[in-house]
């Protein structure tokens, strides 16, 4: 769970998180990543973990960001499959059991649940999308909705591919050209394929 200045809402999360894990998998543990807050969720963190075995918790010191603060749950953990829950996401007990049912799937990498998306036209869905789009690749969009679910294995191996495939460039007009770094981190990329979602 990467989490930022979240101490009001925190224990409710974890204690759904807890409630609906239990029927799902035999052993299991909440990782929860503190990306720097400056209110009290450190201590709130602390307290859950204090109170239920299964939960642990990391802390940035300063804030790094959703992407790193997942990279520090990916390396904190060793489980196969690794659900990433975003904190603005309510817990949702059947979404996320229909997300636990792909684990068996053996092609699968990444999944998420959607998050809801409001009643709105077609037109103006696709504009905002193409904006937050834009907005994304200024650098400024750093929340994630939704639960994800990654196989570990499954990613070493696409991470592996893209560090063997030859990098092939377009050239874009020069009024569209945007900087891109040239190694994107695999977190990333699994990002990006869940936000296009």
């Amino acid at each position: 769970m990467p989490v930022r200045e979240t101490q009001d809402r925190l224990s409710a999360q974890v204690c759904g998180l807890l409630d609906i894990l239990p029927d799902l998998a035999d052993h299991f543990e909440v990782l929860i990543v503190d990306d720097g807050s400056t209110d009290q969720t450190e201590e709130a963190a602390l307290e859950l973990a204090h109170r239920f075995p299964q939960v642990r918790v990391v802390r940035h010191r300063e804030r790094r960001g959703v992407a790193a603060a997942v990279q520090t749950g990916m390396s904190m953990t060793a489980g196969e499959l690794v659900l990433v829950h975003y904190q603005d996401t309510p817990i949702n007990s059947s979404l996320l059991e229909r997300l636990w049912r792909l684990r068996d799937d053996p092609h699968l990498v990444a999944a998420r649940t959607a998050a809801p998306t409001p009643d709105v036209s077609v037109g103006l869905l696709t504009r905002l999308i193409n904006w937050g789009r834009g907005v994304e690749q200024l650098g400024h969009v750093t929340q994630q909705a939704g639960i994800q679910l990654l196989r570990r294995q499954a990613l070493a191996r696409v991470d592996d591919a893209a560090e063997r495939r030859p990098t092939a460039r377009r050239a874009d007009p020069p009024a569209r050209r945007i900087a891109r770094p040239r190694n994107q981190s695999l977190l990333r990329r699994v990002k990006d394929f869940a936000v296009s979602e």
